[in-house]
């Protein structure tokens, strides 16, 4: 039988459930059961193994709609895809609020507290713009579509990237995404931007004095910004660290695998400590029932993102970034780790050993502060050679003969020798 409008429309139903299949295209047939419900179907053969598809009622569709459905499904399982494994997995797909509330409850909550800090803000973006997407629907050009709305803000685009990169890799382990390319891999990042900008002994002159004249810092702050400036240490240690984690008699700061930026792949790292660091250290007040070091306004809480507000407002005072030039680099926390680098390598301290001084885990990232002392150098014997200069007066211009024994070549490759 051709199964056509009319044919399929002439069935009636019987005691028990039948099937009607096409003469024109094999596995297509029709359905009929007892209660008289029509239901076009698709056998097909995938690999050696039978797989059958629903494709839709006789009320839903037409014969010819039918039978083109049909005829992509035999095309699709002659390429070794399964139709009806495929329908089954969107149906059971989760959607990517799911997705990523699974993520955190099997990945994030199992890392540092800043790094969830971070997950966090990257993870409120994707849920906004992708969370009611089911997860295997999601392609690379969904993520381009983030960053692109990002706009100016690189380093938040390429944060987001780089979540996404491990949450898919994720969700392909867990069998929440098709895979095997993970979507975020070639999705677009902006080139990162080292922030390489240091302070300057006068620059470093105006800053201790906005800390001490600004009426809104709290003396706590002005020592927690002193001490980000003689540790070398991350906003985000000096903001958490914990009286059990130093050692004043020993000189040094040990953070747990657990406490730092690195840890999750260099483990604990130990922290020298100068005489200025231990000099405030000492001059820092311990509260009772308080482990922070840097102590807040909350009852046993730390300073927290007060700290960060703070540095901004004591940088605004100090001018640090006033008549900054369009694509000019600006002075941030993070200014503060490369000023005390800089410093050491500039007073001869071997890389090495200044690496240890900042907890860096190679000496690679010791080394991207060696140019600035370079560049320092340079500054430094411009201002010194200016005396030398005055003194040697200006360059005369060379003359048209050497020892009035033979002139100066017009070529310039001719041999001078006399």
């Amino acid at each position: 039988m051709v199964i056509s409008k009319t044919t399929v429309h002439d069935l009636v139903a019987s005691d028990k459930t039948y099937y009607v299949w096409d003469e024109r295209l094999a596995g297509f047939g029709v359905r009929v059961t007892p209660g008289g419900c029509k239901t076009y179907v698709a056998k097909l053969l995938v690999d050696g193994r039978q797989s059958w598809i629903k494709i839709g009622r006789d009320t839903d569709l037409t014969a010819t709609e039918a039978r083109s459905i049909a005829q992509a499904a035999r095309n699709a399982a002659a390429k070794g895809n399964d139709p009806a494994k495929e329908k089954q997995a969107r149906r059971e797909a989760v959607t990517m609020s799911a997705l990523l509330d699974e993520f955190h409850t099997r990945h994030v909550s199992t890392l540092r507290k800043n790094t969830q800090i971070g997950y966090g803000e990257a993870e409120k973006v994707v849920r906004a713009a992708l969370g009611k997407r089911l997860a295997p629907s999601i392609t690379r050009e969904d993520l381009d579509d983030i960053v692109y709305g990002c706009g100016e803000h690189h380093a938040m685009a390429n944060k987001i990237i780089g979540f996404c990169k491990i949450l898919f890799d994720r969700a392909i382990d867990w069998g929440r995404y098709p895979g095997p390319v993970n979507p975020a891999r070639k999705a677009k990042r902006y080139r990162d931007q080292k922030r390489e900008r240091f302070l300057t002994g006068e620059e470093i002159a105006r800053l201790a004095q906005a800390i001490e004249s600004h009426p809104e810092i709290t003396p706590v702050v002005g020592l927690a910004i002193r001490f980000l400036l003689l540790t070398g240490l991350r906003i985000g240690e000096a903001r958490d660290l914990l009286w059990k984690q130093v050692d004043v008699e020993a000189g040094k700061i040990t953070f747990k695998r657990d406490d730092h930026k690195t840890g999750e792949t260099s483990g604990a790292k130990t922290i020298p400590l100068n005489h200025g660091a231990i000099e405030i250290l000492n001059s820092v007040p311990r509260i009772h029932e308080n482990p922070y070091v840097f102590v807040g306004r909350r009852k046993g809480k730390g300073l927290g993102c007060y700290l960060a507000r703070a540095w901004r407002t004591i940088r605004d005072s100090a001018g640090l970034n006033d008549g900054l030039e369009a694509g000019g680099e600006k002075i941030v926390t993070h200014s503060l780790r490369h000023t005390f680098a800089t410093e050491q390598l500039a007073q001869g301290i071997e890389l090495a050993l200044v690496g240890k001084m900042v907890g860096h885990v190679s000496l690679a990232s010791t080394s991207r502060y060696a140019h600035l002392v370079v560049d320092r150098a340079r500054v430094a014997s411009t201002l010194g050679s200016a005396n030398i200069l005055e003194k040697l007066g200006p360059l005369q211009p060379l003359p048209v003969s050497i020892n009035g024994v033979k002139d100066a070549p017009a070529d310039p490759t001719e041999d001078w020798s006399i």
